[in-house]
């Protein structure tokens, strides 16, 4: 991961990489969930914090979107909005 993002450089990553979380398959490989969730997650934000190129990195949820991309596309440009506010960049 760090090399794929060091290679690139870039300066925001969105991050949406997930497994659907459903209740059989979740007590079937409760494993799995944390792996690919939440060590996933962690291994993106540890190669944007080691490459130093990446100045926002946005995490959500399909849940918080219901699917709607237009939505979700709206809600990471709010979050740059923010982030860039609070920063003094805009």
């Amino acid at each position: 991961m760090t090399d794929a993002v060091t290679a690139s450089a870039p300066d925001v990553i969105v991050h949406g990489a997930t497994v659907t979380h459903d209740a059989v398959s979740e007590r079937r490989d409760p494993e799995r969930f944390v792996r690919v969730n939440v060590l996933g997650t962690t291994h993106v934000l540890d190669a944007a914090r080691r490459t130093g190129s990446v100045r926002r990195a946005c995490s959500s949820s399909a849940a918080a979107h219901r699917g709607d991309a237009a939505r979700a596309r709206r809600d990471v440009r709010r979050h740059q909005r923010d982030v860039r506010r609070h920063q003094g960049d805009g």
